[in-house]
């Protein structure tokens, strides 16, 4: 639907996001049952999400939907992102 959902522009390696198989060009539908909206990113809904929680994340690659599991974990700071890239 319109306004629905979230591309993923990328992936940090060895991150959560790869681990539950997340991939670049996924989009994200729903985060723990939650509709990723303009109002509740992905990003939003996941910070939402206490650390160590496993939680469902719907999305949709090649036209397909599926649900894959993620563990969340403590968000990296900006610096350790840039030392990742």
């Amino acid at each position: 639907p319109k306004d629905r959902g979230e591309l993923v522009r990328s992936v940090v390696p060895g991150q959560p996001a790869e681990r539950a198989g997340i991939q670049q060009g996924d989009v994200i539908l729903r985060v723990g049952g939650r509709e990723v909206t303009p109002d509740e990113t992905a990003s939003f809904l996941i910070a939402n999400v206490t650390p160590g929680t496993r939680v469902p994340i719907e999305i949709i690659r090649d036209g397909r939907r599926q649900t894959l599991n993620a563990t969340v974990a403590q968000r990296p700071t900006e610096e350790e992102l840039a030392r990742i890239s």
